[in-house]
């Protein structure tokens, strides 16, 4: 990741939902990776922003063996082909326990066993797999480039292949908040002209028993009931306006 990457990276770290950050970022990568983040004069803030860091070593020579043995457990070994213990200790030497080495030569490993339809891989098998790999240059050795002379023509730039547009949501509709809110104030504003206009009737006009104070308890409670009702569809506006789920979800 280039230095702007990772500062847009740290700015999607200031939105927050109350004192409840919406994102928290893994950040996985090789050595190099982590002498760029401690070393940049620019990337002092993202610094300050991290929590917890950790460098995975290679694997010590006890855990090659567990490890190789759970991977095949994992997609359903039941001990055929065997692996002879002396190919494990081989194999650390060959790869020093890095993982990556370690899938590789393994990947070669079971796919000669399966050619020659071997059910045991001994260190033979291993030895002819390192050797194959040795010529393919399969482990290259980290290397400066060559120094290039002052009138050497300029290198070919490798064109990156464009990234396929991201695909494009059909538009959705927005609530009309606005109007909703505009009806919102012209149903109380009807509701609490009609309750106005039935107290200032002089009490002469109602007949005993009438119905007037069922009446007013009745827009009491409809007016109640829009407050009410309002709230809930503000809520659900927030609701969906806040959510990170699909669009068609909400």
């Amino acid at each position: 990741l280039s230095v702007e990457a990772l500062e847009e990276l740290r700015m999607l770290s200031n939105f927050q939902l109350g004192a409840h950050p919406l994102l928290q970022t893994l950040l996985l990568g090789q050595p190099e990776f982590k002498a760029m983040l401690a070393n940049h004069g620019e990337l002092e803030q993202l610094r300050q922003r991290v929590i917890a860091a950790h460098h995975l070593e290679a694997m010590e020579p006890s855990e090659l063996e567990p490890y190789v043995k759970h991977r095949l457990e994992c997609v359903g070994w039941d001990g055929n082909p065997a692996i002879d213990q002396r190919v494990f200790t081989e194999m650390y030497e060959a790869t020093d326990g890095v993982p990556r080495k370690v899938n590789q030569v393994m990947t070669r490993l079971l796919l000669l066993g399966a050619v020659e339809q071997r059910t045991r891989i001994d260190s033979v098998m291993l030895g002819a797999v390192l050797g194959e790999m040795a010529s393919d240059n399969a482990f290259p050795e980290a290397a400066p480039k060559p120094l290039r002379r002052k009138d050497a023509p300029p290198e070919p730039r490798a064109r990156e292949p464009e990234a396929p547009p991201a695909p494009q949501l059909p538009p959705v509709a927005k609530p009309k908040l606005e109007e909703l809110l505009a009806d919102r104030d012209r149903q109380i504003a009807e509701l609490r002209a009609a309750v106005t206009e039935l107290r200032e009737r002089p009490a002469a006009a109602f007949a005993p028993g009438d119905e007037l104070t069922y009446r007013l308890d009745t827009i009491e409670q409809r007016l109640g009931e829009q407050e009410r009702s309002i709230r809930h569809v503000l809520t659900m506006l927030i609701e969906w306006f806040e959510s990170d789920a699909p669009r068609e979800a909400a």
